[in-house]
């Protein structure tokens, strides 16, 4: 799995990078795949803001079999909104792995 990060208004801390690299390996077992490729953006909204969702992490997902899975999520937290992603990025995989299943055996997918 390739993954790329990219950061946006904040520098990118080696506790950032292993945090990253390790929920989007986490996500490799749903992809079936080596040649998959994610493209992390993390950093804050604003410049200006001290309260709020100030910090946001994006996410692209794209693999041979799989259309292209996005997701981003907002928080006051960096390490939470990673978390979030993560958790949403699965939710989609098996989503995407759970329809294809049903159209092979000729079924009713009613997710």
């Amino acid at each position: 799995m390739n993954i790329r990060i990219q950061t946006m208004g904040i520098e990118l801390t080696a506790a950032i990078a292993a945090q990253v690299e390790k929920k989007m390996q986490a996500l490799e077992k749903y992809l079936h795949t080596d040649t998959a490729n994610v493209d992390v953006e993390v950093g804050k909204t604003t410049g200006h803001h001290n309260k709020g969702q100030i910090f946001f992490c994006e996410a692209h997902v794209r693999a041979p079999g799989v259309a292209v899975v996005r997701t981003r999520e907002e928080g006051e937290d960096l390490y939470a909104a990673i978390d979030e992603v993560h958790d949403e990025l699965q939710r989609q995989l098996v989503d995407l792995k759970e329809r294809r299943l049903a159209k092979r055996r000729g079924g009713f997918y009613a997710g």
